[in-house]
């Protein structure tokens, strides 16, 4: 029995693991042009001040911040996704070990019952939490290998060439 919720786990958190994957992804793409809109707006704000173009780049700053907060709020939706079916999974395997318990409870001694539906229960969380856990590190895996395929770019030439 435990093995099957062990097995219902893992099916969840890889399948909601591409998700997270997908919605960080998109959120590294959409919060780019927050920050290049920034800074364009910082180093050019006399000239559109002069120009009377802050209303242009406002409209573009709001649309990439919605688009970046719809990325992030998926991340966040796929987050609490995850944990909801993995505390489904722990709430029926530990009803599950409680029925068990029940039916043996004139055969095994209450207390020897009480004990391991306790120790169950805290080991059922535990592997809930091992899941999330192994979720957000695979989800942050690849950020770090982003990062060394960042490093790993071929060199541009020199502008200026003798």
């Amino acid at each position: 029995m435990i093995f099957f919720a062990i097995l219902c786990m893992y099916w969840v958190v890889t399948r909601a693991t591409q998700v997270m994957v997908e919605a960080q992804r998109l959120d590294g793409i959409f919060r780019g042009p927050i920050h290049g809109t920034f800074a364009m707006v910082v180093n050019g704000l006399v000239s559109l001040r002069s120009a009377n173009r802050m209303q242009f780049f406002r409209k573009d700053f709001l649309l990439n911040v919605e688009l970046a907060s719809n990325a992030t709020f998926c991340y966040v939706i796929v987050n609490r996704w995850i944990g909801i079916r993995l505390d489904m999974i722990c709430g029926s395997f530990i009803v599950s070990v409680a029925i068990f318990a029940m039916t043996q409870r004139d055969k095994i001694d209450p207390e020897l019952l009480a004990m391991s539906l306790q120790i169950v229960s805290d080991i059922i969380f535990l592997f809930s939490i091992s899941f999330r856990m192994f979720a957000e590190i695979e989800n942050f895996m690849t950020s770090s290998q982003r990062i060394i395929e960042y490093t790993q770019l071929e060199q541009e030439d020199d502008l200026e060439k003798p």
